[in-house]
Parts: structure tokens; sequence; C-alpha cells
């Protein structure tokens, strides 16, 4: 009798953790996110600098080749001391996204910019008067941002379905003032390359 009732337990412990791998691994896309901020020239004269991250699907080898759908992209800055008179209070600035931070399909990768010249008069509020006029101006760029405060980070968080399975996957990822480096992203990959520029290939992958 207690035999039989551990391997009924064990029987359900290893069909729940196999549910589990399969509803959390093995149908949900795979997503990956550039470890370092890509800063190059705006040629369009709007601001100083563009910034921007880059997303990569990863194949999962036992699924279809598909795209991520249904992705969403969000991004705050973290800035601690911002607030006169209290130094350890932390403030987090809504970064605007590229697209409003919602991409319609991302079939191997996309590159998705960071607007700080667009964050919202709540958080411009609280900016310095030189910041709070490049804000006005629609200048302000990520790199002003970062160099506020202390231990400023940026917090992004991409969430996306698999197109085949319809299971989501959310990925989030931390950077800091030293993450930002200067050139584009190397083709198919996740890599800046310095004194490079790919801003050709931004809208390639709709």
């Amino acid at each position: 009798m207690a035999a039989t009732v551990f391997v009924g337990i064990a029987v359900g412990v290893i069909s729940g953790l196999a549910t589990w791998w399969i509803t959390a691994r093995a149908i949900t896309p795979r997503i990956k996110l550039s470890e370092r901020i890509s800063r190059l020239p705006d040629d369009s004269g709007v601001t100083p600098w563009l910034h921007r991250i880059k997303v990569l699907n990863v194949k999962r080898p036992w699924l279809p080749d598909a795209p991520l759908v249904d992705v969403r992209v969000t991004a705050a800055l973290r800035i601690q001391g911002l607030r006169k008179g209290l130094p350890g209070t932390w403030i987090r600035i809504r970064i605007p996204v590229g697209g409003d931070g919602q991409l319609p399909i991302v079939l191997q990768s996309r590159v998705v910019r960071l607007e700080a010249h667009a964050i919202d008069e709540k958080y411009a509020l609280f900016l310095p008067p030189p910041l709070l006029d490049e804000w006005k101006k629609g200048r302000l760029g990520l790199d002003d941002l970062f160099e506020l405060g202390s231990s400023a980070r940026l917090e992004v968080v991409i969430g996306a379905s698999h197109s085949y399975t319809g299971a989501r996957s959310t990925v989030v990822a931390t950077y800091r003032p030293e993450d930002v480096t200067d050139g584009g992203f190397a083709g198919g990959g996740l890599t800046v390359e310095p004194g490079t520029s790919d801003l050709e290939e931004i809208d390639a992958d709709p």
C-alpha cells in the first residue's frame, strides 16, 4: 500500500515537472536582447544621438521556424537622488520606445529605439533647468539621463508570443551607462561593432 502511494506521488511529481517544462520552456519563444546599447549619430538632426537595443528571435530546434508576434517592449530608467532633499529616493522614468512599445511581428531580429527625448512631462519636471530646456527642444538624450543622480540603470522588459504555439515569454535586461557603445549592430547578431552603422537595416525586418 505504501509503495503504491509512493509510486503515485512520484508519478504525479514527474508529470507536474514535465508539464511545467513543456509550458514554460519547450513551446515558448526564445528571446534574446543585446547586452549593450548601440549609439549612433542622428542624421535626421532630431536628437544628437540614437540609442538602440536589438531583439533576437532564437529558433528552438524542436519548434517550427516562426516569427514573434504581439511583441511589447517597455523601458524605464531608475535614478537615485533626483529628488531634492531625498537623496535615497528612487525615481522611475518611463522611456518611450519606437513604435509605442508595440511591434506586430519580429521575424529574426529587430532594432528598437530608446526615445529619451520624448519622455512624459511629469518626468521632465524632475530635470534640472538645463536638461529641462533640452527636453522642451526635443533634444534630450539617454546619456543626459544616465548622468543624473547616482546608480542610474535602464530596465527593459520585452514580452512576445510564438506565432505557432501561442505560448508567451518575457525577458528582462538591465543596462548601465558603461553599456552604451558607439557603433552599429553586427548583421544577424547582437554585438555592437565600434565604428560601424546599421541604420539602413533598421526597418528591414517588418
